[in-house]
């Protein structure tokens, strides 16, 4: 196997240091800013990167429909599963697998489904008892 010289120096001189100092990394660090300050060199020192937060209202992960059964749907939003029975639910009983599939996420925790004119959220979806139908499906 080739071997890379200067590798392997810059390896050794590490393991070096580090068995000086008893392998302990503030000690090697203040040993090795003593000995910057004795050479007269300045700290290398950089300004930190700011990262660029995504703006609020754009969700980062895609909305899913887990699986469609006689009894209603599972919706998958972010890690947790959500169900969507027909009962609480009677826009999706009647409805399309391409039409319920057809979903999205316009902000965080609201769903909405475009082809049924739907809008939902988490909490509508958790606990349908404390939001009674507005409006019922066409017949």
């Amino acid at each position: 196997m080739w071997k890379d010289l200067i590798v392997e120096e810059t390896r050794n001189r590490r393991e070096e240091l580090a068995r000086r100092f008893n392998y302990d990394i503030k000690t090697i660090g203040e040993a090795l800013r003593q000995r910057q300050k004795a050479r007269g060199l300045k700290p290398l020192t950089r300004s930190p990167r700011r990262v660029k937060p995504t703006p609020l209202g754009i969700n980062t992960s895609e909305v899913e429909i887990r699986s469609i059964s006689a009894h209603g749907l599972w919706l998958l939003a972010g890690v947790e599963e959500l169900f969507l029975s027909y009962e609480d639910f009677p826009w999706f009983r009647d409805a399309s697998v391409g039409t319920i599939l057809n979903v999205t996420e316009p902000t965080p925790g609201h769903f909405y489904w475009p082809d049924l004119d739907v809008d939902l959220g988490v909490e509508t979806i958790r606990h349908p008892d404390r939001f009674p139908l507005q409006a019922q499906p066409d017949t």
